[in-house]
């Protein structure tokens, strides 16, 4: 494996107590999305603010920590992306660089969607 770009940020450990855990990747994503911003080509990234009846936290930040299961229709948190919850901003603000490899692709739902893919961690942010 290659040496990690200097803007890559080491990932960040989410064991021990949950609330804990959750409150920690939520101030990483709320000082990166919300605080510094993000943009992509110099437009800024927009993620779902909406919060769930009950919940504390917006859609879009569970989305980055979780996978969705089929089996169970819910989505379960997930200990791999979730560490690297601090690359995410990263990969973005930093797509042009050549480790980065950046394409569109259609989905089935015919829309299109940009994916940036750090192809030696092989970590994807889909925007």
């Amino acid at each position: 494996m290659t040496t990690p770009p200097p803007w890559l940020p080491p990932i960040v450990p989410v064991g021990g107590d949950w609330d804990k855990v959750v409150e920690k990747l939520y101030e990483i994503f709320n000082e990166d999305f919300v605080r510094k911003g993000c943009a992509f080509e110099g437009r800024p990234v927009c993620w779902n603010r909406r919060i769930e009846k009950g919940g504390k936290y917006e859609e879009g930040f569970w989305k980055i920590i979780t996978l969705f299961d089929y089996n169970t229709n819910e989505r379960l948190f997930d200990p791999r992306r979730a560490e690297r919850l601090t690359w995410c901003a990263p990969i973005i603000n930093n797509s042009k660089d050549s480790v980065v490899k950046t394409w569109d692709y259609r989905e089935s739902n015919r829309r299109i969607r940009t994916y940036l893919w750090l192809e030696d961690w092989d970590y994807v942010v889909i925007i």
